[in-house]
C-alpha cells in the first residue's frame, strides 16, 4: 500500500534543501550577514583508536563520535549549536523565507484509498501535521473517523505509519510503524470497529508488506531471522493470536545468496505468488499452492527483467495471474499466466499473432502477451473489474488507457483533468472502483 507519509518526508527534505540553498545565497550576497571568528568553533577531540586490518594499521580518531547518545557527543553537538543557532537567527531574510516556505507547504493532501468489506481506508494530512493520519469511512465521499494518528505516538512525532493492509472483510488492519525514519518496521493488528490493538506484534521486518489469507486467519510477510539483515529474508505466515515465535516458515531461498522473497495471496486464496527480488533491475516469480501441498511452481526464472504482479482472476482453466514486465519489452507490457495443467503445446491465444503472443515458461507453462509493448513507456498498471488500466508516459505527461482483461482489446483512454503525472493506481479484479 503506497502511503503519503513517505512523500511528506521527501517533500520536507526537498524544501529543506531549497531553504539551505536560498540561505547560503543570502549569506554570499547580503552585506549585513554577521561574521564568525575561526576561534569560535568547538574543538574536536582526536582519539587514539587504531585498527589493524591484516597487518595494515588504520587510525580512527573520531570513533568516539559513533556513540551518538553518549555524553561526549551530546556535549559536542551542544557546542556546535551554540555557535550556529545565533548566527542563523541573525540572517536578515530568514523569517521571510520561513513564512514563504510555510505558506507553500501547508496544504491539505490525501493518499489513495483502499476498500475492503465496505470500509475505505486512506491517509490525510491537514497541511500542518508532521505525519499523515489514517482514516476509515464507510463511504468514499465522507471524511470518516481517525483510526491511527502517528502524531500522538511520541512527543516529537518521529514515529510514522509506513504501511497498512486491511483484512478481506475490513474488520482488522495490519499496520507497520517505523521509528525516526528507520527502514525497520514493527507490525501490529488493530480492530477497526473498536480502534484497539490486538496482542499481535511482529518485528525484524523491512521493505515488506503483508498479504492476508482470504479467510482472515492471518497474513504472510517477510522477515529477517533474528533481525539480522545480513541474512536473507524469509516468508512467514502469522496466525492471528499467536506469538511471532510460532509463525510458520513458508518459503526461504536455498540456492542463491542475494535473492529476497516476498509473497502475495491470489484473489481466490488458492496460491501464494512469490516474488524473488535481486537488486532493482530483475526478479523472478514462483507460485506456491496453498492446498496443503506447498507445491512450488517456477514461472519467471531467467532474471531478465522486472515482473510486477498486478493481480489475479478466474481464468478459463484455473487461476490466471497478470504481470507487468519489461523483460523483452523495454517500454513494458502485460503478461498473463493461466495456472491450469501445463502442456507441451501453447493454448489457443485470443491475439492474432500466436508466434509473438506466447512465451514458453518452465514446466510446460505458457505466458501470454495480454497488452503488447507500445511506443510509450508503461509506468504502472492495475486490474480493475474486467479491465486492465495502464498509465503511460507520453510527451512528458501521464495518459491512462483501458484494455479488456480477457483479450487485451483497447477500450480507450480515461480522460484526465489536464497535463500532469498520475501517481500510482490501485484496483482489484472483483471491484469496479480504481483510485489514482
Amino acid at each position: 500500500m503506497t502511503n503519503s507519509t513517505g512523500s511528506l518526508i521527501r517533500g520536507r527534505h526537498l524544501l529543506c534543501a531549497v531553504a539551505i540553498g536560498v540561505l547560503c545565497a543570502a549569506m554570499i550576497t547580503h552585506a549585513a550577514i554577521p561574521a564568525l571568528s575561526p576561534t569560535a568553533y568547538p574543538v574536536v577531540e582526536r582519539g587514539a583508536v587504531v585498527e589493524d586490518f591484516h597487518g595494515t594499521k588504520v587510525a580512527d580518531p573520531y570513533r568516539w563520535m559513533e556513540a551518538l547518545d553518549g555524553a561526549p557527543v551530546q556535549a559536542f553537538i551542544a557546542a556546535q549549536n551554540a555557535v550556529s543557532e545565533p548566527f542563523l537567527a541573525a540572517l536578515p531574510d530568514r523569517e521571510r523565507f520561513k513564512q514563504r516556505l510555510t505558506a507553500l507547504f501547508q496544504y491539505e493532501r490525501y493518499g489513495m484509498p483502499t476498500e475492503e468489506g465496505g470500509q475505505y481506508f486512506y491517509q490525510r494530512n491537514d497541511g500542518k501535521q508532521d505525519q499523515a493520519v489514517l482514516y476509515v469511512s464507510d463511504s468514499a465521499a465522507a471524511l470518516g473517523r481517525v483510526l491511527i494518528d502517528p502524531n500522538t505516538l511520541r512527543g516529537d512525532a518521529t514515529v510514522s505509519l509506513s504501511d497498512y493492509v486491511p483484512s478481506p472483510d475490513g474488520k482488522l488492519l495490519a499496520y507497520a510503524l517505523a521509528d525516526a525514519g528507520s527502514d525497520w518496521d514493527r507490525w501490529y493488528v488493530r480492530d477497526v470497529a473498536t480502534g484497539k490493538d490486538r496482542p499481535d506484534v511482529l518485528e525484524h521486518t523491512k521493505f515488506t508488506s503483508a498479504s492476508w489469507a482470504r479467510d482472515g486467519s492471518g497474513f504472510y510477510y517477510s522477515a529477517y531471522p533474528n533481525g539480522d539483515d545480513q541474512l536473507q529474508a524469509v516468508v512467514y505466515f502469522h496466525k492471528l493470536g499467536d506469538p511471532q515465535a510460532m509463525d510458520r516458515q513458508v518459503y526461504a531461498v536455498k540456492d542463491h545468496p542475494t535473492r529476497v522473497p516476498y509473497g502475495s495471496v491470489t484473489e481466490d486464496g488458492r496460491y501464494l505468488v512469490l516474488t524473488l527480488d535481486e537488486g532493482t533491475l530483475s526478479n523472478g516469480v514462483l507460485v506456491m499452492a496453498l492446498d496443503g501441498s506447498n507445491t512450488v511452481t517456477p514461472l519467471f526464472t531467467k532474471y531478465d527483467g522486472l515482473y510486477q504482479y498486478i493481480g489475479s482472476r478466474a481464468g478459463t482453466v484455473d487461476t490466471e495471474l497478470l504481470f507487468q514486465s519489461n523483460a523483452g519489452a523495454p517500454n513494458g507490457r502485460i503478461l498473463s499466466v493461466n495456472l491450469g495443467r501445463p502442456g507441451s503445446e501453447p493454448p489457443a491465444p485470443p491475439l492474432v499473432d500466436a508466434a509473438s503472443s506466447m512465451l514458453a515458461l518452465p514446466g510446460g507453462y505458457w505466458a501470454q502477451v495480454r497488452v503488447a509493448e507500445s511506443q510509450q513507456v508503461l509506468e504502472s498498471s492495475a486490474l480493475v473489474g474486467n479491465r486492465l488500466v495502464g498509465v503511460y508516459l507520453q510527451d512528458a505527461s501521464s495518459h491512462m488507457r483501458q484494455f479488456a482483461v480477457a483479450d487485451g482489446e483497447p477500450l480507450g483512454e480515461v480522460k484526465l483533468p489536464g497535463l500532469g503525472s498520475v501517481g500510482g493506481i490501485s484496483g482489484e479484479a472483483g471491484k469496479r472502483e480504481a483510485w489514482f
